[in-house]
């Protein structure tokens, strides 16, 4: 986790065309709406003159570190959370591969499953509670409080963010970090 400042961001998914984003940072702030390609130029001209106004590099978060939503301008399909019915074994599959260590890592592993294999593009906390049902069978302890456990990872990380109230995706970050998890040997 790094200590560099974060822009706050705000967006959301108006229709399967519109996107609606408002990023601050300091003294400056961004709002753009329109398709995800243009959404997404904007946004990194809105980060580049903020570096460039800045005094010092330090200050803003490395844009190659791929800390944007992963959501603007992904390339992923256009489905929404709930819309279809998971397949078991394909969660179990992955778990298994991956073998998260804690529960962050479970968490960001489940997002990623419903974001990067089922299509989704945010995952709701129903989506939770049905992934964490089927990894019962490994077995995997439901959190006592997930809604609480899934904010912590998006207040104490940069890995998972918050496009919709009550939903969650992970950032390029988020989804690079589940790639790079120790895969199960043998």
């Amino acid at each position: 986790m790094s200590d560099d400042p974060i822009p706050n961001y705000e967006g959301k998914k108006l229709d399967d065309e519109t996107v609606h984003v408002r990023y601050r940072f300091g003294d400056s702030e961004m709002e753009a709406e329109g398709s995800e390609e243009y959404v997404n130029q904007h946004t990194l001209l809105f980060f580049s003159q903020v570096r460039s106004e800045s005094s010092s590099n330090t200050d803003m978060p490395d844009i190659e570190e791929n800390n944007m939503p992963l959501s603007v301008n992904s390339g992923m399909s256009k489905n929404t959370s709930g819309n279809a019915q998971i397949k078991p074994q394909d969660l179990l599959g992955l778990y298994h591969k991956m073998v998260p260590s804690n529960q962050r890592e479970q968490i960001l592993v489940i997002t990623y499953f419903y974001q990067m294999l089922e299509g989704h593009e945010y995952v709701s906390l129903d989506d939770f509670s049905e992934a964490y049902d089927i990894l019962r069978r490994v077995p995997v302890e439901t959190p006592r409080n997930l809604k609480s456990s899934i904010r912590n990872v998006v207040d104490r990380s940069n890995l998972l963010f918050t496009p919709i109230r009550g939903q969650f995706a992970l950032t390029h970050k988020g989804k690079e970090y589940v790639e790079q998890l120790p895969e199960k040997e043998g």
